[in-house]
């Protein structure tokens, strides 16, 4: 490859799951581990940007799709709330990084052949 990656051919894959709708990608693995590091739903919506709202919607719509839930939520009290992850939650995390790694993977292979025939075009 070129040294010179500003004009380098490169490309990009995004994994995403979908039923009716997307219910689980990159987006929700960042969410699901910012919540596992602060256990707090609300401190991992901010850090991404996105609304309470927004990031509670995206968790149940997942846990809606996938039959189970992702979060355990814990209310207030003497000690506080809180919300920890799943073992399901732990275990798709796992599962979907290991996919997005074998499917870049294979791209990587596959995309320097195409780079190859493409070069030999020249």
């Amino acid at each position: 490859m070129s040294s010179n990656t500003e004009n380098s051919l490169r490309y990009s894959i995004k994994t995403v799951l979908y039923k009716n709708e997307k219910i689980f990608g990159p987006g929700v693995v960042t969410l699901l581990e910012l919540v596992n590091e602060t256990h707090s739903l609300s401190k991992a919506s901010k850090s991404m940007s996105l609304a309470y709202t927004k990031a509670l919607k995206i968790i149940k719509t997942a846990e809606e799709n996938l039959g189970y839930p992702l979060l355990l939520r814990q209310t207030g009290g003497v000690s506080g709330g809180g919300s920890y992850l799943t073992e399901n939650a732990k275990s798709i995390i796992d599962a979907f990084k290991t996919f997005q790694n074998n499917i870049k993977h294979d791209a990587d292979h596959d995309f320097l052949e195409l780079v190859e025939k493409i070069n030999k075009l020249k």
